[in-house]
C-alpha cells in the first residue's frame, strides 16, 4: 500500500457521517505517481470527496500527468484522428475576463450556482474561513442567500434564500427550474433534490430514496445518475416535475463506479467503471451503456480504452477531458499507457486524441459548480469544452485560451457556465473572501 492510500484510508476513517460500507481500494488502480495533497474538509467536504468524486475508490490514483480526472470511460476503438500541434505555453490569451456589477451577496467562498431561466443563479456558499492546502478543517456554517445575474444588463436581482444548506454535488436546469442534488450537512446518507423556479421566487426539497447524484437535463426530464450502482449506493432515477415523485430508471447492464452520463439530444450514454468486463489488461477503463430515450432499453457498448471520468457532451461529441495518461505504475503495469481524456463521436464510433497545450489556463481543472467544490464537471460554453484551463473546440480541435483571473489564483472562486459565457465569482485569498464576479465571453464555434 503506497502512502496515497494510507492518507486515503486515514480520511475515510475521519468521515463522521458515512455509515454506508466503502468500497476496498484496488491496488491494481494505483499508479506508482504519488498523489500530492490537497486539503480537505474533515467531515461533510472529505466525505463529498467520496460520494461525488468516486463513492469510496481512490481518487488519487489517478490525478497523475496533470490529470484531475479519475478512471471512466470512453466507447470502442474506431477511427483515429490526429489532433491539431501542440500549441505553445504562453501562448495570448484569446479571451478576456470583464468585471461586473457589484451585487447583493456578501463575500464568500464556494457558492454554488447554475445558468436558468436567461440569468446566472448564484447561492450559498461560506464565509467564516476557507480550508488552506494540506489542512484538516472542520465543516464552515453554510449561507443560504442568493441572487441572479443577468449578463445581458449588468445587474443582479436577490431570490428567495435556499430552505436550509445544502453541500451540492451536481446541478441542471430545466425551463424555469434550477435543480441541485446533495445533501444537508451531517447526513451524506440522505440525498436531496432542491427546485428553485424562477417564475415564483420559491423553492421546493425532495428526498432521494438514497445519496444524491449526477443531475442530468434531458429534454424536460430531470435525471439523477446514481455515482455508484449497487445497495446503499443510490439509484438512477426520473425526477417528475409535476407530482414531485421519482421513478427508477431500468437497471443498466454496466454497474460499476465513478458513473458519469450525458444527454445526446434523443439518449443517454452512461459511462461507468464496470465490474462486468470493466478491464482491459488490467487497466479499470470506462465502459460505455446506452438508454433509448423513452429511458426503457439498455444497450451495452463494451469498453473503452479511456480512464478519465465525468464525460460531457459539446458540438455533437463526447469529451472525457482529462489531460495525460497512466500505465499502471511498476508493480501493477498494464504494458501500455491508457489516456485520461478523449473525443468520441457516438453517431459514428469514431474516436479522436486530445490535442495538447502548453500552460494551464485561468479556468478550473474541476468546475466547481457545487458548495465546497462539490461539482467536478467540466465547463461547457459555446461549443466549448474546459481542458486544462483552457477550452477547446471538440470539433476543429482548436484551442481558446482562458487568461488567468486579475490578481491571480482565488480560492475557493465558483465557476459557471452558460451559453456564451462563463461566470466566476466570489472566492478570494485564505484569509478573506470577496464579493466580485468577472465575465469571460467565448464566441460560438
Amino acid at each position: 500500500m503506497d502512502e496515497f492510500e494510507d492518507a486515503f484510508r486515514t480520511g475515510l476513517r475521519r468521515i463522521n457521517d458515512l455509515d454506508s460500507p466503502v468500497p476496498s481500494l484496488d491496488a491494481e488502480s494505483l499508479t506508482a505517481a504519488p498523489v500530492p495533497a490537497r486539503g480537505r474538509w474533515r467531515r461533510t467536504w472529505l466525505t463529498a470527496a467520496v460520494f461525488v468524486v468516486v463513492a469510496g475508490v481512490a481518487i488519487g490514483s489517478w490525478i497523475v500527468s496533470r490529470s484531475p480526472y479519475r478512471a471512466v470511460p470512453a466507447g470502442p476503438p474506431a477511427t483515429e484522428t490526429t489532433p491539431t500541434p501542440t500549441v505553445a505555453p504562453n501562448v495570448p490569451a484569446t479571451r478576456t475576463w470583464t468585471k461586473i456589477a457589484a451585487g447583493p451577496l456578501s463575500p464568500r467562498w464556494e457558492a454554488s450556482g447554475v445558468w436558468v431561466d436567461g440569468r446566472f443563479l448564484v447561492v450559498g456558499g461560506h464565509d467564516d474561513f476557507m480550508c488552506p492546502p494540506n489542512a484538516d478543517c472542520i465543516l464552515p456554517e453554510l449561507l443560504t442567500d442568493g441572487a441572479r445575474y443577468d449578463p445581458a444588463t449588468d445587474t443582479w436581482t436577490t431570490i428567495a434564500p435556499m430552505p436550509w444548506p445544502v453541500i451540492v454535488q451536481s446541478t441542471a436546469s430545466v425551463g424555469t427550474s434550477a435543480y441541485f442534488s446533495g445533501w444537508r450537512p451531517g447526513n451524506s446518507e440522505q440525498g436531496w433534490l432542491v427546485r428553485y423556479d424562477t417564475t415564483t421566487d420559491q423553492w421546493s426539497t425532495h428526498a432521494l430514496p438514497g445519496p444524491a447524484g449526477q443531475l442530468i437535463a434531458a429534454g424536460d426530464r430531470v435525471l439523477v445518475i446514481a455515482n455508484t450502482n449497487g445497495a446503499n449506493m443510490g439509484h438512477d432515477l426520473v425526477f417528475d416535475s409535476v407530482t414531485g415523485t421519482f421513478t427508477p430508471l431500468p437497471d443498466d447492464p454496466i454497474g460499476g463506479h465513478s458513473r458519469g452520463a450525458v444527454w445526446l439530444g434523443d439518449r443517454l450514454l452512461l459511462a461507468a467503471i464496470s465490474g462486468t468486463g470493466g478491464r482491459v489488461e488490467g487497466a479499470p477503463v470506462a465502459r460505455l451503456a446506452e438508454l433509448d430515450g423513452t429511458l426503457t432499453t439498455w444497450r451495452d457498448l463494451g469498453p473503452t480504452e479511456v480512464i478519465g471520468w465525468n464525460p460531457v457532451f459539446a458540438r455533437d461529441r463526447v469529451v472525457w477531458p482529462g489531460v495525460g495518461s497512466a500505465d499502471g505504475g511498476e508493480n501493477r503495469n498494464w504494458g501500455r499507457s491508457y489516456p485520461y481524456g478523449r473525443i468520441l463521436d457516438p453517431s459514428t464510433g469514431a474516436w479522436t486524441n486530445l490535442p495538447t497545450l502548453g500552460d494551464q489556463g485561468g479556468l478550473p481543472l474541476t468546475s466547481p459548480h457545487g458548495g465546497l467544490n462539490g461539482s467536478i464537471y467540466p465547463l461547457v460554453v459555446a461549443g466549448h469544452v474546459s481542458v486544462n484551463g483552457h477550452l477547446l473546440d471538440p470539433v476543429t480541435l482548436e484551442w481558446t485560451t482562458v487568461p488567468h483571473l486579475p490578481g491571480g489564483e482565488r480560492p475557493g472562486a465558483a465557476f459557471f457556465d452558460s451559453p456564451d459565457a462563463i461566470l466566476t465569482w466570489g472566492g478570494g485569498d485564505y484569509g478573506s473572501p470577496t464579493a466580485d464576479g468577472y465575465l469571460l465571453r467565448v464566441a460560438p464555434s
